[in-house]
């Protein structure tokens, strides 16, 4: 959904990365800075 609303702005497609247990995609904004965004995908992780 993040990637679907970035648009354009996604340089690396959303994929899981297996060695941090994430799902990341890469993005840049419009002064050229790297974002990503992030979900972590092991149940026990509760970031609230």
């Amino acid at each position: 959904a993040a990637a679907d609303a970035l648009g354009d702005a996604v340089v690396k497609e959303p994929r899981a990365n297996e060695t941090y247990d994430i799902y990341q995609c890469f993005a840049e904004d419009p002064e050229g800075r790297t974002v990503e965004c992030q979900v972590f995908l092991d149940d026990a992780v509760d970031i609230e």
